[in-house]
């Protein structure tokens, strides 16, 4: 599926059957691995209280090499999408404002950073935020899986290997709170007259960050 038709396939009417749902815009790049606990993580079955929200989540793939393919993302269950942006850019900016635009929901969330784990709250948690405010910014506070922050346990030897032994062994798909180094970098903002989207802003200079050198 390309970009430009997964966005016509996204983009519908905000009517009143549309009102107080949640799209989860996640930003992809070589994220293949990680991919699979991120959206694992988003799952219904996975997060909890959640069984009453309505929400999406559209899987993003910002020009990688080995992009991810839809039957994975749609394995995960029906409120997943996946949408490839071709693409040269080292920026995922204009993807990320492009499927915001898109999304079926008027309140959105994005993940910048697809190699991110969320705790099994985050998604009633951030609704009951746009339940109780006019025009909500929501964010998270990102921590690092690893024994210190990873450009720095990389020099003592972590890798991938060692981080998925820590995932297995930690059980977090049966409890994500166990993990506590469980994180997500995303902004969650209501669409309105009061508090309008107007995107993400390209940085001079910006360089796209990868999960692993």
């Amino acid at each position: 599926m390309t970009f430009g038709s997964a966005l016509r396939d996204l983009f519908r009417a905000r009517d009143q059957e549309n009102r107080g749902c949640l799209s989860i815009v996640v930003n992809f790049y070589n994220n293949r691995r990680e991919a699979r606990n991120t959206l694992y993580s988003l799952t219904r079955g996975y997060q909890r209280d959640a069984d009453s929200i309505s929400y999406e989540v559209i899987a993003l793939d910002n020009g990688s090499g080995q992009p991810l393919t839809e039957s994975d993302v749609l394995s995960f269950g029906p409120e997943f999408r996946y949408c490839f942006m071709p693409t040269q850019s080292v920026s995922p900016v204009e993807a990320i404002n492009a499927a915001c635009r898109a999304a079926s929901g008027d309140r959105v969330m994005v993940i910048i950073d697809g190699a991110h784990i969320v705790t099994p709250g985050i998604i009633r948690l951030a609704q009951e935020a746009f339940e109780r405010f006019a025009s909500p910014f929501i964010a998270t506070v990102p921590l690092q899986l690893g024994p210190t922050k990873q450009n720095l346990a990389v020099q003592q030897g972590y890798n991938q290997q060692i981080e998925d032994q820590l995932l297995v062994a930690s059980g977090w798909k049966e409890n994500g709170y166990r993990l506590f180094a469980a994180s997500a970098s995303f902004a969650a903002r209501r669409r309105s007259r009061r508090c309008r989207w107007s995107g993400y802003a390209v940085p001079p200079g910006c360089v796209r960050s990868r999960s692993w050198p």
